[in-house]
């Protein structure tokens, strides 16, 4: 964590793939100088009764990624976030705007969230926010804390839960994937929390040495495929846990079929050892 180093910045000016103009992401976050993370703006009220702003967020994150506009952006980011003041919702590159979604924090306590919200900055800190906006912009911020604490909302869960450092890179390194077919793809907090909890479970030993077992219900169609691949990659990245194996019981062919697929398409089996795996347990 040490070793890395972490930057945002407003308004970051990109010109587009054709050099006829620009375009200007709201938010970028750098992480050792790659933007890892690309967050739309909005402003709260909607001139569409019914609709969040959020929408028009997302909009502008698609527009963005289309190839005669700022997709060499995108393609080293990680986490798209749309935020407009009370609400947020996050995906990764390529997500339709129909698989956009919210994050609920099992971790971080509303304490926690509550503290940050109201934390109070020091004169630099002040200065460095905002020396480059005008006046007003920093007489309205000190009359809303002069008010008494501010609300927490969705917006600043969302922010405060996938971008601290330690969970930004998290997120990066074991709960995003690269599919064949799906394209780029960013696990859930249910998959996220789940896959954590079953990781202190393996690491957890009674005075035996055994461990307890467990049980991840899903629903159907709710990414079970997926949770598997997650924490598969996980098993890997985690230097304590990569001799580990993972056997799948199913209860049809056909749903091997479809896992050994989302396995090879993840990139956690190649195509030749997804073939070597099945036949070795066809042949058990």
């Amino acid at each position: 964590m040490d070793n890395n180093q972490f930057h945002f910045t407003e308004e970051l000016v990109v010109q587009n793939a054709e050099g006829t103009g620009n375009r200007r992401p709201d938010i970028v976050c750098f992480v050792n100088g790659l933007p890892l993370v690309v967050v739309e703006a909005k402003r709260p009220d909607s001139n569409k009764e019914g609709k969040s702003t959020n929408v028009e967020a997302i909009s502008q994150h698609i527009r963005n990624q289309k190839q005669d506009e700022i997709p060499h952006l995108y393609a080293y980011s990680q986490l798209l976030l749309a935020i407009n003041g009370h609400e947020g919702l996050y995906a990764t590159c390529g997500t339709q705007d129909k698989f956009w979604a919210k994050w609920k924090e099992e971790q971080i306590p509303e304490a926690e969230f509550v503290r940050l919200k109201n934390h109070k900055l020091s004169d630099e800190e002040l200065n460095a926010l905002f020396n480059h906006r005008p006046a007003k912009d920093k007489t309205d911020y000190q009359s809303l804390l002069a008010a008494g604490d501010l609300t927490v909302t969705d917006q600043d869960r969302l922010i405060v839960s996938l971008l601290r450092p330690e969970r930004l890179l998290d997120m990066t390194r074991l709960f995003t994937l690269f599919d064949k077919k799906a394209g780029k793809i960013v696990a859930r907090y249910q998959q996220v929390f789940g896959i954590k909890a079953l990781i202190e479970r393996i690491n957890t030993f009674d005075d035996t040495g055994a461990r307890e077992g467990g049980v991840i219900w899903h629903t159907t169609g709710s990414g079970k495929s997926f949770t598997m691949v997650f924490l598969s990659k996980a098993l890997i990245w985690l230097e304590e846990l990569a001799q580990c194996r993972v056997i799948i019981v199913t209860d049809r062919v056909d749903l091997e079929d479809q896992l050994s697929r989302t396995f090879a398409s993840g990139g956690v089996l190649t195509d030749r050892d997804k073939k070597m795996q099945w036949q070795r347990l066809e042949s058990v």
